[in-house]
């Protein structure tokens, strides 16, 4: 309530998975009830949402998945981003990385860098093609480097959610007010131009 009171708008989660096994995987310190909690006192208070999900989770079987992807449904954040678990240093996983493949890790979202996660770096149990897997996500949760244009009355409903800052009042007014207004007006296009 208080940060809705100070002008907060948006809150960042790095909520990973829709089950408390593979929270545990990824080391969050954090359960979907919490998650579910956190989610809905913002939108009581008229705070945006913004949902990180990961994907190739170590372990993370088709149930895993479709957990994720029925909380993501349910929790109607306005924003949702799929990533693919890559084992950067410094992460949990950086003791699986070979000195050779950081570089091309290091070009992700390139074709050259998933197909280096499918042959060495598929931590997960499904067999699903995890590009593939990524642009299915996106087909159904909104993003503007992977429009797609259909008609489906959940996934308007879902951009209209990515997009409602446009005509909120209280939105607008911090934008403006923002010394740094060109910066978010210049990060929205760029990330619409590298659809």
């Amino acid at each position: 309530e208080k940060m809705s009171e100070v002008g907060f708008l948006q809150r960042d989660f790095g909520i990973e998975s829709g089950t408390n096994k593979m929270l545990q995987v990824s080391q969050k310190d954090t359960t979907v009830e919490q998650i579910k909690k956190a989610i809905k006192a913002c939108k009581k208070f008229g705070i945006r949402t913004f949902a990180n999900m990961m994907v190739n989770l170590p372990g993370e079987t088709l149930e895993d998945l479709n957990s994720s992807i029925n909380l993501m449904k349910e929790l109607n954040c306005n924003v949702v981003v799929w990533n693919v678990t890559v084992p950067y240093p410094g992460t949990f996983l950086d003791r699986k990385l070979e000195r050779q493949d950081y570089c091309k890790l290091m070009s992700f979202p390139s074709d050259e860098a998933y197909e280096l996660l499918e042959k060495k770096y598929k931590f997960a149990k499904y067999d699903l093609n995890l590009k593939e897997l990524v642009d299915d996500l996106y087909s159904i949760f909104p993003h503007p480097r992977y429009l797609h244009f259909k008609f489906d009355p959940q996934y308007i409903k879902r951009w209209f959610l990515f997009i409602d800052f446009i005509f909120k009042r209280k939105y607008l007014w911090v934008v403006l007010k923002s010394k740094r207004k060109l910066e978010y007006v210049k990060s929205f296009f760029t990330q619409v131009k590298h659809n």
